[in-house]
C-alpha cells in the first residue's frame, strides 16, 4: 500500500475505535441469550420498534449537528469552544421540540410508553452522539474507545437488575439504555475536560448556520439509511406480526459482528478522508484501501457462515432458533452497507453532503419496493432480502455517482469471487445436506477465497507490521 504514514495512522486510529466497539459488542452479544430468555418475541419486536423510531427521528431532531460538529472541529481544532456550543444548542432545541410533540400527540393516543421514551432518548442519544463526535475530533480516540465500553457494560448491568430481579420488561430495558447513554455522556465530558482543558463556549450564530448548511441535508440522508434498515420490520409487523419482528431483531445481532467491524473502519477511515481530501494521489490511496477492506469483510463473513448454525443452537432458546435463515443475507445487507459508507466518506470530505441524498433515496425506494413485494410472500428471509437489496442499490450507485469527486478505480475482480463464493455458502446452508459434510464444506470455501485473497491479506498483514512498529518508536 502506498504511503505508509498515512495507511499507519488508519490503522493506529482502528486500534483505539476497535478495542472500544467489539469491546461493547462483545459485551451485547453475550447479553442475547439472557435477553431471549427474559423477553418473549413480541416484547423483544415492541422494544425493536421503540428503538427504531427513535433512530428515525434522532437526525431530524437535531437537524444531524454531530456531524458538523466532527467535520468543523478536525478542520479547524481553535473553535472547539464556539463548534461545541453550537452543537449542544442545536441538539438542547431538537430535544425540547420533540418533548412537546410527543407531550401533544400522548394527549390524543394510547401510545404512552412509546410517546414517552421518545424524546428521552432523543436527548440522551443526541447529547451522547455529540460528546462522542467532539471528543473523536480533537485526538481522543482512547476516551472514546472507552465510553464504549463503559456504555455497554452499564446497559449490561442496568438490564440484569431491571430485567432479571425486578422483572420491568420493555420499560426497563428502555431505563437501561437511558442510564447508560447519560454514564457515557458524563464520561466523555468529565474525560475531554481534563485531557484537553476548558472549552471556552460561546454562540456565533454565522457558525452555527455554516454548521446546519453542511449537516441539514444529511437528515434525508439518515432518514433514507433508516428506511433501509428498519422498513422491512414494519412490513413484517404488518403481515406477520410482532413475534417474527423479534426473531428477525434476534437475526440482526449476529450481522452486527460486520457493523461493528465496519463501523471501527468507518469511524478511523473518516478522519483520514478528511486529512488526505487533497493529497495527488488520493485516487490509488481510497481504491487500495477499498480493496484491503472489502477482502477482509468478505473473509469474516464466509468465517461467519461456517458457524452460523451452531451459533444459533447454543445460544438462543428454540423459539429463536429460525432466526438464521435470515442471517445470510442480512450478513450481506451488512456488507453493501459498509461499502456505501466507504464511498460516503467522499462527500463527507468534499463537503458534498447534498449528493448523498440521491444515492440513498434510491437504496431506501429500492428497499420498499423490494420489501412490499417479498414480505408478504417470504416473511424474515423476504425482509432480509429487501434489505439486502437496497444497501446493494445504494452501493452500486455511490460507486457511479462519485467517480465524479474521487476518481478511484479499485480492482473489483477478487471482489466479485468473493460474492461468488459466499453465495455458494448461503446454497450449502439451505440444501439440508448433512451437518458434518456441511461444515467441510463451508470451510472448504473459506480456503478458497484465503488463497483468492492472498494479495490483499498480505498487503493488511504488512500494513499492521508497519503500523505496529510506528506505533511501538
Amino acid at each position: 500500500m502506498t504511503s505508509a504514514p498515512r495507511g499507519s495512522r488508519l490503522l493506529s486510529d482502528m486500534v483505539s475505535f476497535a478495542f472500544g466497539n467489539l469491546s461493547a459488542q462483545f459485551v451485547t452479544i453475550a447479553m442475547i441469550p439472557f435477553y431471549t430468555q427474559q423477553l418473549s418475541t413480541s416484547e423483544y419486536g415492541s422494544l425493536d420498534l421503540i428503538l427504531a423510531a427513535a433512530a428515525l427521528v434522532l437526525p431530524a431532531a437535531t437537524l444531524s449537528v454531530s456531524d458538523a460538529v466532527l467535520r468543523f472541529l478536525v478542520h479547524d481544532p481553535e473553535r472547539r469552544g464556539p463548534i461545541l456550543a453550537g452543537g449542544l444548542l442545536v441538539t438542547l432545541v431538537g430535544a425540547t421540540v420533540c418533548l412537546v410533540a410527543s407531550v401533544v400527540m400522548g394527549v390524543v393516543t394510547d401510545q404512552r410508553l412509546f410517546l414517552f421514551s421518545l424524546p428521552a432518548l432523543v436527548a440522551a442519544q443526541g447529547y451522547q452522539n455529540l460528546m462522542a463526535q467532539y471528543t473523536r475530533a480533537l485526538g481522543g480516540s482512547r476516551l472514546f474507545a472507552l465510553s464504549g465500553v463503559t456504555q455497554a457494560l452499564t446497559l449490561a448491568v442496568c438490564n440484569v437488575l431491571l430485567l432479571g430481579f425486578l422483572d420491568m420488561g420493555v420499560e426497563g430495558y428502555l431505563v437501561s439504555v437511558l442510564v447508560s447513554n447519560a454514564t457515557a455522556i458524563v464520561f466523555l465530558s468529565t474525560t475531554t475536560h481534563r485531557t484537553y482543558g476548558h472549552a471556552a463556549l460561546s454562540i456565533q450564530w454565522p457558525l452555527i448556520r455554516t454548521m446546519l448548511a453542511y449537516s441539514t441535508p444529511l437528515v434525508p440522508n439518515s432518514a433514507i439509511w433508516w428506511v433501509v434498515n428498519m422498513s422491512s420490520r414494519f412490513f413484517l409487523l404488518a403481515s406477520a406480526g410482532l413475534g417474527t419482528v423479534g426473531v428477525y431483531a434476534i437475526a440482526v445481532r449476529v450481522p452486527t459482528l460486520i457493523t461493528v467491524v465496519s463501523l471501527v473502519f468507518a469511524q478511523a477511515w473518516q478522519l483520514t478522508a478528511f486529512r488526505e481530501h487533497s493529497s495527488q494521489d488520493q485516487p490509488r490511496f481510497y481504491a487500495r484501501v477499498f480493496e484491503i477492506y472489502s477482502s477482509s469483510l468478505c473473509l469474516g463473513i464466509a468465517v461467519i457462515l461456517v458457524v452460523l448454525k451452531p451459533l444459533f443452537a447454543a445460544a438462543v432458546s428454540p423459539e429463536y432458533y429460525i432466526a438464521w435463515t435470515f442471517t445470510p443475507y442480512l450478513l450481506l445487507a451488512a456488507l453493501f452497507m459498509a461499502f456505501s459508507s466507504f464511498i460516503g466518506t467522499n462527500y463527507l470530505a468534499s463537503m458534498g453532503t447534498k449528493h448523498a441524498f440521491s444515492t440513498s433515496l434510491l437504496g431506501g425506494l429500492a428497499c420498499v419496493s423490494l420489501s412490499a413485494l417479498l414480505v408478504p410472500p417470504w416473511g424474515g428471509i423476504g425482509a432480509a432480502v429487501a434489505t439486502m437489496g437496497g444497501y446493494a442499490v445504494m452501493w452500486l450507485a455511490r460507486v457511479w455517482n462519485t467517480w465524479q469527486l474521487v476518481t478511484m478505480q479499485p480492482r473489483y475482480t477478487t471482489l466479485v469471487v468473493n460474492l461468488g463464493l459466499i453465495a455458494s455458502q448461503v446454497v450449502a446452508l439451505n440444501i439440508g445436506i448433512q451437518p458434518s459434510w456441511e461444515t467441510g464444506v463451508l470451510a472448504s470455501i473459506v480456503c478458497v477465497m484465503v488463497v483468492v485473497n492472498k494479495r490483499e491479506l498480505t498487503d493488511g498483514w504488512r500494513q499492521a507490521s508497519v503500523t505496529v512498529r510506528h506505533m511501538r518508536s
